[in-house]
């Protein structure tokens, strides 16, 4: 039976909108709440209010870091409709992604919605698409544009490729090495033999002009002052660690967690897709030469306590690789779909698809299913602000949000974060921001003293406390205490 262009339409609108209403519903439960996320946000939209280009309180010129010529181009998205309006564009491109697949012509009913299935709607990309407690980064867009540009190579689609080609480019600088190994992965597939790659004058010509593309931006990116120094405390943490068993062993095990997470979809090429020794040598090596890649991207932050969560396998690095594994996997979809065939083949592909889960609950101790659904059924958070607020003082929290002036600087605690988000977030430890905050919401509890030390430096003068709001104490500026009526606001929660 053929397969029905409408109702598959009508089935990817529905997907896409239970996307848009996941990622709301993460928002509104105060699920994403690390600077990652605010960063990107204030990065892309600050130009436009005066501040300089890609500046975020979190982090400062973010651009010093990082090549992100995209991110100035979301500004009016985030600075007009903020978190929700960025979740939106996000889903927009995974949608396009989706309904371009389903026109390759090589695919055929039933075997596209298997491939789709597992290619694009499995748990590691639901994952990845959640990014626990950030949300968003624009390192997310490598997902939708890389597939976009593999889909356009496949269907010899020349404007198309080179548009997603830059576009991926765009998003940051290891957008050139996905764009030279899809491409370099889709010229290879058309060989045969290792000898006949080697002799290819053509691989040769586009393998050293993306080389020398990186290279160029790399330089681009070291002129801008910062990026030496991430160089160099990589390497320097490399060498007060050349001796320490500890490091090899922490780094193997996340290097092992990495082959975990990425084994379904080497096992998926293994056992339903034309297997050529080339071909799984270039799959291979392409995904070992991006973990390398992570691994010196990450190991600067070895001694810092969050190590574990920024290693190889964080959602924000771990894009790469399953990116690519994707990108690939679609370029060498079999035009025959007798290869799903057989009871044994489609369990074994069910199991591929569920495993993921198991996997990802196993290496990323922060991913919590059940946390999730409860909170989506619930609609309340699931974290320790159970315990600081409840439900009528973060009432209380959302209606301070509302009455202060738009795009005013506040200090708050993580978790308060996405409340805030319209606003310019004041960090405890950083001292980047463009100026310093007029309101603070922090909790009292004595664990969080550290948080009561930062006011000084992160508030502006004429600060003081105004009042309580369940464990969370508000300091504001004098003018910005005309705009809180905190007792009325109490009053109103009896």
């Amino acid at each position: 039976m053929k397969f029905k262009a409408n109702s598959t339409l009508i089935i990817l609108l529905i997907l896409g909108l239970l996307l848009v209403l996941f990622k709301f519903s993460r928002f509104h439960t105060l699920s994403y709440f690390l600077d990652d996320f605010t960063n990107n946000l204030e990065g892309s939209y600050s130009w436009m209010l005066g501040r300089p280009l890609t500046f975020a309180n979190g982090f400062g010129k973010l651009n010093t870091a990082h090549n992100y010529f995209l991110m100035p181009f979301l500004g009016p998205i985030a600075l007009y409709f903020g978190a929700k309006g960025i979740f939106v564009f996000l889903v927009l491109c995974i949608f396009t992604a989706w309904v371009l697949f389903f026109k390759i012509e090589a695919i055929k009913s039933p075997f596209i919605f298997i491939s789709f299935a597992f290619l694009l709607l499995n748990p590691t990309f639901f994952w990845i698409f959640d990014h626990p407690d950030v949300g968003w980064c624009i390192e997310l867009l490598y997902f939708p544009f890389a597939v976009l540009f593999a889909i356009s190579i496949k269907s010899a689609k020349n404007v198309q490729s080179i548009c997603f080609a830059i576009l991926l480019i765009s998003v940051r600088e290891e957008g050139i090495i996905l764009v030279s190994m899809i491409h370099l992965s889709y010229m290879i597939l058309q060989l045969e033999s290792f000898t006949s790659a080697l002799k290819s004058r053509k691989i040769w010509l586009y393998g050293l002009g993306y080389s020398a593309l990186f290279v160029v931006s790399m330089l681009y990116l070291a002129s801008k002052g910062n990026s030496n120094s991430f160089v160099e405390s990589a390497f320097s943490v490399l060498k007060s660690h050349q001796s320490d068993s500890d490091f090899y062993f922490t780094n193997l095990k996340y290097f092992g967690h990495g082959l975990l997470l990425i084994s379904p979809f080497i096992a998926f090429y293994l056992f339903f897709q034309p297997y050529k020794s080339i071909h799984f040598f270039v799959f291979c090596s392409f995904l070992l030469l991006l973990f390398g890649l992570i691994f010196f991207q990450t190991i600067r932050y070895f001694d810092l306590f969050f190590f574990q969560i920024v290693s190889l396998t964080w959602a924000a690095r771990f894009i790469l690789p399953f990116t690519f594994a994707t990108a690939f996997l679609i370029l060498n979809l079999p035009e025959n779909s007798n290869i799903y065939q057989g009871s044994l083949k489609k369990s074994l592909l069910f199991s591929l698809f569920f495993v993921q889960f198991m996997l990802i609950s196993f290496v990323r101790k922060d991913v919590s299913y059940s946390e999730i659904i409860n909170g989506i059924i619930s609609n309340e958070p699931q974290h320790r602000i159970k315990n600081l607020l409840n439900q009528s003082d973060l009432r209380i929290i959302r209606e301070i949000e509302e009455v202060i002036p738009e795009r005013s600087s506040v200090y708050v605690g993580d978790y308060l974060v996405p409340i805030f988000s319209n606003h310019f977030i004041v960090w405890p430890d950083r001292y980047k921001e463009f100026e310093k905050a007029d309101i603070g919401i922090i909790p009292i509890s004595k664990e969080h003293i550290h948080l009561r030390n930062e006011l000084p430096l992160v508030m502006k003068q004429g600060y003081k406390s105004i009042g309580t709001v369940g464990d969370y104490e508000v300091f504001a500026i004098q003018k910005y205490q005309s705009y809180i009526d905190l007792k009325k606001l109490l009053e109103g929660k009896k």
